[in-house]
């Protein structure tokens, strides 16, 4: 038993180490992955940020416009 543990041993210690090197390698893609969503929601958050101040920015123009023209 001992000698067919010996020679099992090798096998077992590969196999745990190729499960290992998966598992990592595993974890690193889904890493990788909620990176990418978190940089992609960040700068669609960006972009709906500008578009709501170029907005508010039009808004104001036309507001002022008017009351200037009203005004005159």
């Amino acid at each position: 038993m001992d000698i067919l543990h010996q020679s099992n041993f090798p096998i077992e210690s590969r196999v745990s180490a190729s499960v290992l090197v998966v598992v990592v390698a595993v974890a690193v893609v889904a890493v990788a992955v909620v990176v990418v969503v978190v940089v992609v929601v960040v700068v669609i958050a960006v972009v709906v940020v500008m578009v709501v101040i170029v907005i508010v920015a039009v808004v104001v123009v036309v507001v002022v416009v008017v009351v200037v023209v009203v005004g005159l």
